[in-house]
């Protein structure tokens, strides 16, 4: 694991913040998570585990050798991702909550997933694998999965986005591309030397962060570019807020980027190691998960 010290100059603005609260500790790195009423859904590596905060009891279900993410398709089913310790082999499995159990599974057999995302309004998930290759599938019947597209790369992909019925995904090579599901048009629509660690598209703008630590802002219609530079770090992931993207960073400072000013407002030392996930809850409520084992909870006012 890279060792880094972050040293970066930024412009800091009054705050108030209650202390980040520990909601969970774990003894594994904890990569995706869901805050619902009551309850926390989280990955703990082999297992999904639901804890109930207000009954204060556990469930858990056996998801696969490394769970990596999962989706709530309905208040009553979940689809989860995880890589199979077997070389080469990733799962999707059907949880039904009210029977805490695995009603049906998929086993892709040519690559480990890197990326995952669910298609609203489809019974459809597309996810990016170790073969390089951005594999779309749909599930209308649950025993009998099919592969509707392939997509093959000149390289991983890191990060798949989809929005307005397109999706939208970046590979190492530097590039970006939007693939349609009216026409099933795969179109490079920006390109760059490095590799992407994550990108946004925010009304007329493209915003990108690469493994070098830059955080670019890039008008699509003239072409104009703003940069920030991390120094010694560089953005996992990120989420737009109140004219703010809150950023998760490798090591595991939380940045809040003004979108308009483009600068770094504000820097958090949350966590101990990169931020795997931040997900907003209400009223200036965040949760972020961590390689350092935790889910913790932070106001940002």
């Amino acid at each position: 694991m890279l060792k880094y010290k972050i040293s970066i100059s930024v412009l800091f603005f009054p705050l108030m913040l209650l202390a980040q609260d520990i909601v969970k500790n774990s003894n594994y790195s904890l990569r995706d998570f869901i805050i619902k009423n009551d309850s926390l859904y989280y990955l703990e590596h082999t297992e999904l585990r639901l804890f109930d905060f207000k009954n204060n009891t556990n469930l858990n279900c056996f998801v696969g050798g490394f769970g990596l993410e999962f989706y709530e398709l309905s208040d009553s089913e979940i689809l989860t991702v995880a890589n199979e310790l077997v070389k080469n082999v990733s799962s999707f499995r059907f949880y039904d909550k009210k029977s805490n159990t695995i009603t049906e599974s998929f086993f892709y057999k040519k690559g480990k997933v890197i990326d995952f995302a669910k298609i609203p309004e489809l019974n459809v998930f597309a996810f990016s694998a170790t073969n390089k290759k951005i594999i779309f599938i749909n599930f209308d019947d649950r025993k009998n999965l099919k592969k509707i597209i392939e997509i093959k790369l000149d390289a991983f992909s890191r990060r798949l986005v989809f929005k307005n019925k397109e999706l939208f995904y970046c590979t190492d090579s530097g590039k970006i591309f939007r693939y349609s599901m009216n026409d099933y048009k795969n179109e490079l629509i920006y390109k760059t030397n490095a590799i992407l660690t994550d990108f946004n598209f925010i009304d007329d703008n493209l915003v990108y962060s690469t493994i070098d630590g830059d955080i670019v802002k890039v008008d699509l219609k003239s072409k104009k570019e703003q940069k920030l530079k991390l120094t010694n770090n560089f953005v996992l992931n990120s989420l737009r807020h109140d004219g703010n993207l809150i950023c998760g960073s490798w090591k595991g400072t939380i940045y809040v980027i003004d979108l308009e000013e483009f600068k770094v407002a504000k820097e958090f030392n949350y966590h101990e190691a990169a931020v795997l996930k931040i997900s907003y809850y209400k009223d200036s409520i965040f949760y972020s998960s961590s390689i350092d084992k935790t889910i913790k909870k932070w106001i940002i006012k």
